[in-house]
């Protein structure tokens, strides 16, 4: 396993109220550049393994993402 990788983010709230939404529900690239928070939180919607990992620290989420993937 390549411990190196992304995790792909909708641009839009998760919420089940609107099932029809594709920006809320599909993290697809072709489907979230055309949405209009693309790119909005973090550069294309995209975020590295460290990325993630460091935001979980820094809000105190008690989450230990480094070991949950070996």
């Amino acid at each position: 396993m390549n411990r190196e990788g992304y995790l792909r983010l909708a641009g839009e709230k998760f919420t089940l109220d609107d099932l029809e939404n594709n920006f809320v529900h599909l993290t697809n690239n072709a489907i979230q550049k055309y949405g209009e928070n693309y790119g909005k939180y973090e550069n294309g919607n995209i975020w590295s393994f460290n990325n993630f990992e460091n935001y979980m620290k820094e809000n105190n989420s008690g989450f230990d993402f480094e070991n949950i993937i070996e």
